[in-house]
């Protein structure tokens, strides 16, 4: 008895200390994990690569005052996109920086989530991060817009790729944010909703 009760002082003191001295106790939760909901990158190929090609339409930045031309061969694709996509958002950007990609650089594009998922759901980390590589067809128009991109808003259709953490990356397509765009994907998702 005397020694379960010496055993029962030394376990509440090292309970004690833990607890003042700010050291894990033995019996602490272990750390969240994130949870990675993303497609395996080895389906980023055919439609998908076509749909998602980190791609963007033709005149989605026109001049200030004007409105974004009319990309018919990407017309096509909003429908599919929009079902395929893990979500489609309207976003601004609020950063877009360069980074080193072997002896080449690359885009870090930052965006914020404006308003509700245009359809699907919105990216998991706000803000949430495009990668432009050099040989991505977006890379041209990045490039020569640069910092002026900031603040401006695109509708981005976005779908995860990745095994973990490490290698998750939003593949995607950049749309000028028009009201006849906004306009045809909510039509077509209530439309959807009801058939």
């Amino acid at each position: 008895m005397i020694h379960l009760v010496t055993l029962l002082r030394s376990l509440s003191i090292v309970a004690a200390l833990a607890l003042f001295s700010g050291l894990p106790a033995a019996c602490s939760p272990p750390a969240p994990r994130i949870a990675l909901a993303a497609h395996p990158p080895s389906e980023w190929t055919g439609d998908d690569h076509e749909l998602f090609g980190d791609s963007i339409d033709l005149g989605a930045f026109p001049p200030p005052g004007s409105t974004p031309l009319r990309d018919e061969a990407n017309e096509g694709k909003i429908v599919p996109r929009v079902d395929r996509a893990d979500g489609v958002v309207l976003a601004k950007f609020i950063s877009v920086s360069s980074e080193p990609s072997g002896d080449k650089q690359r885009f870090r594009l930052e965006l914020l989530v404006v308003g509700e998922p245009l359809s699907g759901k919105a990216p998991p980390e706000s803000p949430f991060v495009l990668v432009v590589d050099p040989q991505d067809p977006a890379f041209g128009s990045i490039r020569a817009q640069g910092d002026k991109l900031i603040g401006q808003k695109i509708v981005v259709y976005y779908k995860r790729y990745g095994d973990d953490v490490d290698t998750l990356r939003n593949r995607f397509h950049l749309s000028g944010a028009t009201p006849a765009l906004l306009k045809f994907i909510s039509d077509y998702r209530t439309k959807k909703q009801f058939s």
